[in-house]
């Protein structure tokens, strides 16, 4: 993991330096994408064997993504607002989901749902379930003890419990019955909040003929929407006014999304929209603190770009063996894609054997070897080359590293 190091460029800026093997690592994570360019131009030029830039201007991934990197000696970009954007997209899509997210270049998606008392798995153990294909329960969280849960065939599910299922995408997209979480169609959405989140999600349900409204109080940032979405309806409003919401129908909308740039406007905004009689609302949240207080309220939410960049960075940091990596429930529990290097300590070993060496809570769920994809089997000899998915908590997260 990289160090804290003291030495600092000769620029203003709010740029964390880290030290690692050969040299020392730039991360660039201003609030202007053009400063975090520059430094990392001038990292490279004084020595920095590693630079990494946080950039949210989507014009810079158009057409110019390689040449940006290239002529300013960007080795990793950043880019946390359109992740946030399209996972928050992605729940919308989905009736029932309070998270979406895929792996393994899309082959395997990570999905998680409540159960309701009429759903006919609860008071049931999960050995005794029988799930469709290339399908696993990989975590529970039981809001009424404020515990994860790393499920064992003898664990019961019970009604409340939100559940992790994390599948091959191709039997994900066909669940029927009670896990069967159905496309919702979006024809009008409101946004509360003219946050570069919300204007990426706005450009996501344009493309999906879905009729947008952004609500935000400041007329220089209404009048900077209307330029950029002039296809987007933009009222001057207060998103935390109950009285405003009502009068604009928000209660009619398909769904509401609160983008605001701070947590406590966020949970009233969603909290209002829900009394005003929508349905399917919701939140951005950057302070897990707060996520009980929106799981009382039955809202759910998406980390904000804070939490993203840091997962993105806790990846790099890891020296590219992980690719991917999500967070769930306060940090308690980590869904990660890592990849096997050559030399890796777990190469040649059957997962039965691995298992024996890692920690209780730690679930290999699935490997993709080339293009197949399929449930982890303790018969199944990893090789060099090999990308695993697994769900793991802290302690988990470093034996895993260690070992790929």
């Amino acid at each position: 993991m990289f160090q804290r190091a003291t030495q600092q460029l000769p620029m203003k800026g709010c740029w964390p330096l880290f030290l690692e093997r050969g040299g020392v690592t730039l991360l660039a994570v201003s609030d202007v994408d053009e400063t975090n360019l520059i430094a990392c131009a001038l990292a490279k030029n004084l020595g920095y064997a590693k630079t990494i830039a946080r950039v949210r201007n989507p014009s810079f991934f158009k057409q110019s993504y390689a040449d940006c990197q290239r002529l300013f000696f960007v080795d990793h970009i950043i880019s946390a607002e359109g992740v946030v954007a399209h996972e928050l997209f992605k729940q919308m899509a989905h009736s029932g989901s309070s998270q979406v997210k895929n792996f393994a270049a899309g082959a395997v998606q990570m999905m998680t749902l409540r159960l309701e008392e009429q759903s006919r798995e609860v008071y049931k153990k999960l050995s005794s379930l029988e799930l469709q294909g290339e399908l696993l329960i990989a975590l529970i969280y039981r809001p009424s003890e404020e515990r994860v849960i790393f499920p064992k065939g003898g664990d019961e599910l019970m009604p409340g419990d939100e559940i992790t299922l994390v599948g091959k995408m191709e039997v994900m997209v066909r669940m029927d019955g009670p896990f069967g979480l159905k496309p919702q169609p979006i024809h009008t959405a409101v946004l509360a909040g003219g946050s570069g989140i919300a204007i990426q999600l706005a450009k996501l349900l344009l493309n999906h003929s879905a009729r947008v409204t952004i609500i935000d109080p400041i007329a220089e940032h209404c009048q900077r929407l209307a330029h950029l979405l002039p296809e987007v309806t933009v009222l001057r409003g207060n998103p935390c006014d109950l009285s405003f919401l009502k009068e604009e129908g928000i209660g009619h909308s398909d769904v509401f999304a609160a983008c605001c740039d701070e947590d406590e406007k966020n949970i009233l905004a969603s909290a209002l929209a829900k009394e005003a009689g929508c349905k399917r609302v919701w939140s951005i949240l950057s302070e897990t603190g707060y996520a009980s207080v929106l799981r009382r309220l039955d809202i759910p939410f998406i980390p904000s770009e804070k939490i993203n960049i840091a997962n993105q960075i806790l990846a790099l940091a890891e020296k590219a063996r992980i690719t991917a990596i999500a967070s769930l429930y306060e940090e308690k529990a980590r869904i990660v894609e890592m990849k096997m290097g050559r030399e890796a300590h777990a190469a040649g070993m059957a997962l039965k054997d691995l298992r024996e060496k890692l920690p209780e809570n730690c679930l290999i769920a699935f490997i993709q070897r080339g293009n197949d994809v399929h449930i982890a089997k303790g018969a199944t000899v990893l090789m060099p080359g090999d990308a695993m998915i697994a769900l793991c908590d802290d302690q988990g997260l470093h034996h895993l590293a260690k070992l790929f």
